[in-house]
């Protein structure tokens, strides 16, 4: 079952956070805020959006933010449930010389098919944000960045974060932003090769966060670090007994890990391919 439809309203700001809710037959449940230009441009460059990238706006508003991002080079797509955002958008997208590139529907955000985009970007609230936490992590490919103004996710911690502070009219208003790449599922058991070497990685996962049971020809290395980053994990391990150090990363596509390690000993580096399976 669908989760009920996100209601998208107008607001029309003095200060920050100044909603108006406009007079609609049900009551809408993320009110419209205008995200300034500055915020933008940091949600912007926190996720690199340019060219190749297809950016999927959730309660798009009035455009401006897929349009700056299809101004860098990206193609977008903005839905929002609000008819009159909708057309405002369609008229600053041409006003912008961008409705090539840009498309806006009227349309519930849960209803709305992400899976291609490389970039989402949201300024919803919290409880809608925890909502769409599992949709995003489900229907999104590993590695695709998600970049949220002032609301979190909940438990999935972001991967980087930002605090921009506005002045307006000599009053300071805080802008948080929040960026997520969207992490390969790597839990299991791993069993592979490097070099000559017989090598089983145990992984248990939270969202980004994993933890890596390591062993190398049956000899338990000590772990040192593992990060997982989209498609990307890393992961160093000592040797205690020979005094090696392993450095693993590999790019995972699905059940399947490619990768080069690097066993340091000493002064003594060497540099090897490696891969394993899930099994």
């Amino acid at each position: 079952m669908h989760a009920p439809p996100v209601r998208i309203a107008v607001v029309v700001t003095a200060a920050l956070m100044t909603f108006v809710i406009n007079a609609y037959s049900q009551e809408l449940d993320v009110a419209y805020v205008e995200t300034p230009a500055e915020v933008i441009e940091l949600m912007l460059e926190m996720v690199d959006v340019g060219r190749g990238d297809y950016v999927i706006d959730l309660g798009t508003g009035d455009g401006r933010i897929v349009i700056a991002a299809v101004k860098r080079g990206a193609v977008g797509l903005g839905v929002d449930l609000d008819p009159q955002l909708v057309r405002e958008a369609r008229e600053n997208a041409a006003k912008a010389g961008v409705s090539d590139r840009v498309m806006f529907l009227e349309q519930d955000l849960f209803e709305t098919d992400i899976a291609q985009a490389t970039v989402v970007m949201m300024f919803l609230n919290h409880e809608v944000n925890l909502r769409l936490r599992s949709t995003l992590l489900e229907e999104l490919s590993p590695g695709t960045r998600v970049v949220s103004h002032n609301f979190a996710m909940g438990e999935w911690q972001p991967d980087k974060y930002q605090q921009y502070l506005r002045n307006a009219e000599d009053n300071f208003y805080i802008h948080d932003v929040y960026y997520w790449q969207v992490p390969a599922d790597v839990r299991g058991d791993w069993v592979g090769t490097a070099g000559d070497e017989d090598v089983q990685m145990m992984i248990d996962q939270e969202y980004q966060r994993i933890t890596v049971d390591l062993l190398a020809d049956d000899r338990i290395l000590i772990i040192e670090e593992a990060s997982l980053h989209g498609k990307r994990i890393d992961v160093i391990g000592h040797d205690q007994a020979n005094k090696t150090q392993y450095t693993f990363s590999g790019s995972i596509e699905k059940n399947d890990i490619n990768g080069i390690l690097l066993k340091r000993t000493g002064d003594s580096e060497t540099v090897m391919n490696w891969q394993a399976s899930r099994h």
